[in-house]
């Protein structure tokens, strides 16, 4: 890994350090936290130790951490000696007569450095991101990858949203750094919990006792809400190849060493949802919809059950799935393929369908017992709210903008495939699914030759037993 990384790395340590230390300052009353002595030096030791297990032994490599933890050209520990451990301590050096410190100044010392080395730590940041959600997507099966880009849609909902994500703002930096409540997120917006389980280290999460109660507070940096960032995640969004990940402004390698990273193994369970062919014809029939779906009467639920058929997917509709309760739950379209499971859930109505319907929806999805790997919402039309509340709980939206009927259900049909099968392309690389469909051809070749195997040995053991 090159010097040049590991400087981002040293930055990126630096920011998520001042954030901690500053939600601390700034919450430790409110949030009920240990008083901690900021100018004693064995305080600040004990604290930067507490950050560094929590945050960033999880977050980093070992690697890293040996680097930073002083085995480096330099021999400096990073994790007690950044930046803003240095701050508080000459700080602190102007009010050597208690070890309370002047909180005040340190806050204020602490909000000028943010804001006088903005620019390195907002680079330092964004290629940290960058360099965690490649790491993540050049390791993963192309199912999981599937949940990563719906985690990476969530986020980029989210940072789009900006200051109206907030009901009330705890605390905002010069720059921009907020911290705020989880019950101060305004309802319909993507959770912290949508992404922050797949996408690590982009935001910090703290608990905090309010009045005997917990409550969880969110620190969310400035250089989220930039078009640097959101131009980051759109990258990752519109690439279907995800073995080299988006370069950096003027087109500059980006800082990680990539020659070790790769798709891990496909095994035999794990699923490839994209179908660069489709198995049966394209051209969507009413009549064979009508034909092979006999049982379902809702239009929009035959169409939608055919267009995965279509797409290659075994298809039943109107099954019963228990919810934790023991309960049945209705739905509408069940599609299976290789292991993954896709609910869909239709609306067809002559109405735009409202935030209540999708709620509902939503509840009845989230209470099953097993969930599925991917919940899709097809519907005739619905109104700004409904739509956002749909993606901020992770449903993939098919909108048509009109009620179905018996007479267009082909039209209906092609529009649900289209909307799908572009979805799943931009999941699937086609190189991945060469590499999937060589090696489960490998393994029934395998399987072959156990099958050979298995009969030289029974008839070796037939002629021990004449012997």
């Amino acid at each position: 890994m090159s010097q040049e990384k590991y400087d981002y790395l040293i930055d990126y340590v630096n920011y998520m350090e001042y954030i901690t230390i500053m939600q601390h300052m700034l919450f430790s009353t409110f949030c009920e936290y240990e008083g901690i002595y900021y100018c004693d030096a064995d305080s600040r030791i004990r604290f930067w130790q507490d950050i560094k297990n929590s945050i960033f032994v999880p977050l980093l490599t070992s690697d890293e951490i040996t680097y930073l933890s002083g085995k480096n050209p330099q021999k400096i520990d990073y994790f007690f000696n950044s930046a803003p451990e240095q701050i508080i301590r000459q700080t602190c050096q102007r009010f050597a007569s208690t070890i309370w410190g002047p909180i005040e100044d340190i806050i204020n010392n602490l909000m000028n450095y943010e804001r006088d080395n903005y620019e390195k730590l907002k680079k330092a940041y964004i290629e940290f991101i960058r360099s965690m959600i490649y790491k993540k997507l050049s390791t993963s099966s192309t199912s999981e990858i599937m949940n990563i880009k719906q985690a990476l849609s969530q986020l980029l909902t989210f940072v789009k949203m900006k200051q109206d994500a907030f009901n009330v703002v705890g605390f905002t930096t010069h720059v921009g750094t907020i911290f705020v409540l989880d019950k101060d997120l305004k309802p319909g917006v993507p959770k912290p919990d949508s992404w922050r389980y797949t996408i690590r280290g982009v935001s910090i999460i703290f608990m905090c006792n309010i009045n005997g109660k917990q409550d969880f507070m969110y620190a969310f940096p400035a250089p989220m809400f930039t078009d640097d960032f959101v131009n980051l995640l759109q990258e990752f969004l519109n690439k279907t190849d995800t073995t080299t990940p988006p370069l950096k402004e003027n087109n500059e390698t980006p800082l990680q060493d990539v020659s070790y990273y790769r798709y891990s193994s496909t095994g035999v369970n794990e699923t490839i949802p994209s179908v660069p062919q489709p198995l049966l014809p394209v051209v969507c029939s009413s009549e064979d919809i009508r034909n092979t779906f006999t049982g379902v009467r809702d239009p929009l639920e035959a169409a939608t059950a055919y267009a995965f058929k279509l797409l290659g997917f075994d298809v039943r509709t109107n099954v019963y799935e228990k919810n934790r309760a023991g309960q049945d739950v209705e739905i509408d379209v069940k599609a299976i393929k290789r292991g993954l499971e896709i609910y869909a859930s239709c609306k067809n109505l002559d109405r735009p369908v409202d935030r209540s319907i999708v709620e509902q929806e939503v509840g009845r999805v989230n209470s099953l017992k097993k969930l599925p790997h991917l919940k899709v919402l097809v519907v005739s039309s619905l109104n700004d709210q409904a739509r956002e509340t749909a993606k901020s709980e992770g449903f993939l939206l098919v909108e048509l903008n009109k009620k179905v009927t018996d007479e267009d259900l082909d039209n209906a049909c092609i529009k649900i495939r289209e909307q799908l099968r572009e979805y799943f392309e931009t999941l699937a690389p086609p190189e991945l699914v060469s590499a999937y469909t060589a090696l489960q051809e490998a393994l029934n070749s395998l399987k072959n030759v156990e099958e050979e195997l298995k009969k030289v040995i029974t008839a070796l053991q037939k002629a021990s037993n004449k012997e």
